[in-house]
């Protein structure tokens, strides 16, 4: 099984250190929250009744169009390149790692991997656990989801994709 590490918004510091990815199996309960049950349409909430500070109205009024225009076409430029790599390179565009790579090297990325990870800002690190674990986790959240489905909530409500 891999454990995928989502780097966007979290970049990796240069001293990373990875100490633990286990997961112990344990059987899952449904754990009553306080908070109002809901789906991933109730992030999305109107702003048009906000009074906005009237330093974005300025910044606004500041948009030159030619520089819109300007870093549109840089920015087509390095999606093009971009693509023309993942089609080169296909799924090894994304940056993968042992997790015994990790282990030895004292919990840490290896150095000659961060600049990659950091481009990408996504890293599958590979055999975290072992298959049978993996398949028992697989065949664990089934069977709860099998006898939890009206407490599952998601969005969209009528197929859903993601979970609140």
């Amino acid at each position: 099984m891999s454990c995928l590490l989502t780097l966007k918004h979290h970049p990796l510091p240069p001293s990373s250190h990875i100490t633990d990815c286990s997961i112990e199996s344990q059987e899952m309960e449904m754990v009553q929250s306080t908070k109002k049950p809901g789906d991933l349409s109730s992030a999305f909430s109107e702003t048009s009744d906000i009074d906005w500070p009237s330093r974005f109205k300025d910044l606004k009024d500041e948009i030159n169009p030619q520089n819109v225009e300007a870093a549109w076409g840089r920015l087509l430029e390095s999606l093009d390149i971009e693509t023309q790599n993942i089609q080169r390179r296909g799924p090894s565009v994304i940056p993968t790692i042992d997790f015994t790579e990790i282990v030895a090297n004292s919990g840490n990325i290896p150095e000659s991997r961060l600049e990659e990870i950091k481009h990408r800002g996504v890293l599958v690190i590979r055999h975290v656990v072992d298959e049978e674990t993996a398949l028992q986790y697989k065949k664990d959240v089934q069977n709860y989801i099998s006898k939890n489905k009206e407490k599952i909530l998601g969005f969209p409500s009528t197929s859903i994709k993601l979970n609140s």
